[in-house]
């Protein structure tokens, strides 16, 4: 069975590449591959330079590329997939990324058991997430139906304070998931301990950052005692992947590598403590997006796409416009509330609301929010004028949208607003200003 069926990407750059932006259908989604290829040569020379033996694993969920998780891979081989689709796509011959190491991010659901024996046969290693000892009947009982011999490799999915998915090490759940694994070894056999703290994106600060990449690493020591305790004989403790991270927490990775053999010491963990081998793992770097920019681990530089949106109409009255991108094309995502669910590069609006296909834009004023504006409007309380506010000539013309005028857009949350997209217009700041096409990238869909 072709699970893959996407758009012919050279059919595209035939139509596109050489295309100024401002003659491109929108919305349309812009990729800056210089930005791209620097965010992610900068992740690498993190792993490089941490000077303890630190694997590296690519999440590839935010863009969803074989273009992209090759700069993400820079050599290595190790990715994470949130979907089987991204798995087929980039395991394809023609996709020529050597790849052998695939983590199936889920903890997988019986109906799908079938596609990932297939993937499993693709690869060296194909490695499945686990946090509930309930998934082991159907494993087995998958064995016995379909003549699989051999065990599955997984990670232990640990909960690091978000409450999403995974066991936190000190539970009694999960000492009692590895009590029971120990009599699974025909089934399953421990590979590694997974973390992500999806809550650090929350965080504000270098020091925050640091905070949330130390209670990871904890988490997976701990779990790696636990581990090495009920299940001795199933792997050595130089063998067990201790695999953390998340954008922020890559980028508080950085901050503590800065000298090479200093990263554990300057978390304030002895080396000599760590019961496996620290893996690196992240997704939203090559792209970033607001709710990145938030955390003050990035800046303005970093940020690599944006929504193109034409404006549809403008209403002076209630001092809003409209843009043909709405939540399907920029994502209904949180974060800082003054920046709304987008931010207008290089004028002060921001999308304060969306239907599907409707986005509005606000004026942006810095410190207030989404809610105060929106009570402020339903009060009928006007807003000071351009003139009102004192704006020089420069200032007014920030502000002044009119119907056919283009704005690109900064989304809160790149991996939702990519997903919105078939394919994605690729430019080049270092070519024509970044206001030409210079490539077309397909991303996979489906799951």
């Amino acid at each position: 069975m072709d699970y893959q069926t996407f758009p012919d990407a050279n059919v595209l750059r035939k139509a596109f590449v050489g295309k100024p932006l401002f003659e491109l259908p929108t919305p349309a989604f812009i990729v800056d591959r210089a930005i791209v290829k620097r965010n992610c040569d900068a992740m690498l020379k993190v792993v490089a330079n941490s000077g303890q033996k630190v694997r590296w694993r690519a999440v590839v969920k935010t863009h969803k590329t074989v273009e992209v998780t090759r700069m993400q891979l820079g050599g290595h081989g190790s990715v994470v997939v949130s979907t089987l689709a991204e798995a087929w796509w980039l395991l394809r011959s023609e996709a020529g990324l050597n790849i052998d190491d695939v983590l199936y991010a889920l903890p997988p659901v019986p109906s799908r058991l079938p596609e990932l024996d297939a993937l499993s046969t693709k690869i060296p290693h194909f490695r499945l997430m686990l946090d509930s000892e309930q998934l082991l009947p159907h494993l087995s009982a998958y064995a016995q139906k379909s003549g699989r011999t051999t065990s599955w490799d997984i990670f232990l999915k640990l909960d690091c304070g978000s409450n999403r998915a995974g066991l936190g090490a000190a539970t009694s759940e999960f000492r009692r998931l590895v009590e029971v694994l120990r009599g699974s070894g025909d089934v399953v056999t421990v590979v590694g301990v997974y973390a992500h703290a999806g809550q650090s994106y929350d965080g504000r600060s270098s020091e925050e950052a640091r905070e949330y990449l130390r209670a990871e690493v904890e988490e997976v020591n701990a779990a790696a005692n636990i581990v090495h305790e009920i299940l001795p004989s199933s792997c050595r403790a130089e063998e067990l992947i201790l695999s953390v991270g998340a954008t922020p927490t890559a980028h508080a990775f950085q901050l503590t590598s800065d000298k090479p053999g200093y990263f554990l010491q300057e978390l304030g963990i002895g080396p000599e403590n760590v019961r496996g081998v620290l893996e690196l793992h992240a997704g939203n770097y090559p792209f970033h997006d607001l709710q990145q920019l938030a955390t003050g681990l990035i800046t303005p530089h970093n940020l690599a796409v944006t929504v193109l949106a034409d404006v549809a109409s403008v209403y002076e009255a209630r001092d809003e416009v409209l843009i043909n991108a709405g939540s399907l094309a920029l994502g209904r995502e949180p974060g800082l509330q003054e920046w709304g669910y987008g931010k207008v590069v290089g004028r002060r609006w921001v999308v304060g609301r969306m239907s599907q296909e409707h986005g509005i834009l606000v004026r942006f004023q810095p410190n207030e929010s989404l809610s105060s504006i929106s009570r402020r409007m339903s009060q009928g309380e006007r807003r000071q004028s351009l003139s009102e506010m004192g704006l020089g000539e420069e200032e007014v013309q920030r502000y002044m949208l009119h119907v056919g005028d283009r704005v690109r857009i900064v989304p809160q949350h790149a991996c939702i607003s990519a997903a919105g997209y078939g394919w994605y217009y690729v430019v080049d700041g270092g070519v024509g200003g970044g206001e030409e096409v210079v490539d077309v990238w397909v991303p996979c869909k489906g799951w």
